[in-house]
C-alpha cells in the first residue's frame, strides 16, 4: 500500500507539478484482528458496563480534576442523531469474547418515545 501511494504521488507530481494533491493513507485502518484476544479483553471485563454516555461523563470529570481541561468547561450535548446507551437491549450492552452477536452492529430498541 505504501508503494502504491508513493507511485501515485509521483504520477501526480509528474502530470502536474504545480498543482497540490491529497493522499489519505491509513495503513492500519483495515488490519485484523478487529477484536482483542480473549485474555486481553478479560482484563477489562466490566470496566465499561456503564455505557458510553456515562463513561464520557466520567472521563470529562476526570480531565477537569486533573486540570487537563478548564474547570468551567462544559461537556457538549449528546447529539440527537446518536442513540443513548440505555436504549440498547441489555443483551447488546454486554459483549464478551466469543459471542458472535457482539460482532454485528448494535441496534437501539425501537421506541416511539423520546430517547432523551
Amino acid at each position: 500500500m505504501a508503494d502504491e501511494a508513493i507511485s501515485y504521488m509521483k504520477e501526480l507530481n509528474s502530470a502536474a507539478p504545480d498543482k497540490p494533491f491529497f493522499v489519505y493513507y491509513v495503513p492500519g485502518g483495515s488490519h485484523s484482528p478487529h477484536q482483542p484476544k480473549a485474555e486481553w479483553a478479560e482484563k477489562f471485563k466490566g470496566k465499561f458496563d456503564m455505557g458510553w454516555n456515562e463513561l464520557r461523563e466520567q472521563i470529562f470529570a476526570n480531565q477537569k480534576r486533573l486540570g487537563v481541561i478548564p474547570a468551567n468547561a462544559k461537556l457538549t450535548d449528546w447529539p440527537d442523531s446518536l442513540p443513548k446507551w440505555r436504549r440498547f437491549r441489555p443483551t447488546r450492552r454486554s459483549c464478551s469474547p466469543g459471542r458472535p452477536r457482539c460482532t454485528r452492529a448494535t441496534r437501539p430498541i425501537p421506541t416511539t418515545r423520546s430517547a432523551a
